[in-house]
């Protein structure tokens, strides 16, 4: 609840990623401005149903899924009546290699879906191109940036390869 109540002191919007129904649950309680549902929970229909009801922001963490599956949840989604969708497009790898990051790939999405499309950056933050990695996508006109931070990259916290500290991120 300390992080919540941080977050809240400031015009900053919670994004959660619930993994189950028992963590949608849990942080609902909360009201999220919007529900994360990585490709790892793609074929539990059930569960994109109920965090598609919520009637909240979506977004889609499209890398690592197939095209079908994608189309697949949207329709889904759609049909409990949540048409509020974004799709981040990333790899998932930790840290993804330069060549991996592949920004090319947003325009397709973008015109084969017609839903706004962010990028979802993991880039190895002790790279200096980690820094501007995902500002390179803005031509593609993505509509959000994923960036991992930390406070302290040297504890190796989760995600720490992608993450960057307050300083680097500033």
């Amino acid at each position: 609840n300390d992080v919540i109540s941080y977050v809240r002191q400031f015009d900053i919007d919670l994004i959660v990623m619930p993994n189950d129904s028992v963590s949608l649950d849990f942080i609902s309680t909360v009201n999220p401005e919007a529900y994360v549902i990585p490709a790892s929970n793609f074929e539990e229909y059930s569960f994109i149903k109920e965090v598609g009801r919520r009637d909240k922001k979506i977004y889609l963490r499209v890398g690592g899924a197939t095209i079908g599956e994608i189309e697949l949840v949207i329709k889904i989604l759609n049909e409990v009546g949540n048409s509020d969708i974004t799709l981040l497009y990333g790899h998932q790898n930790y840290p993804t290699k330069i060549i991996d990051t592949n920004i090319g790939f947003i325009p397709y999405l973008k015109n084969l879906f017609k839903l706004p499309v962010g990028i979802a950056d993991h880039v190895d933050a002790d790279d200096k191109f980690s820094k501007i990695s995902p500002l390179l996508a803005i031509p593609y006109g993505i509509s959000c940036i994923e960036k991992h931070l930390t406070h302290d990259r040297s504890k190796k916290g989760e995600d720490f390869e992608a993450a960057l500290n307050k300083e680097e991120f500033q």
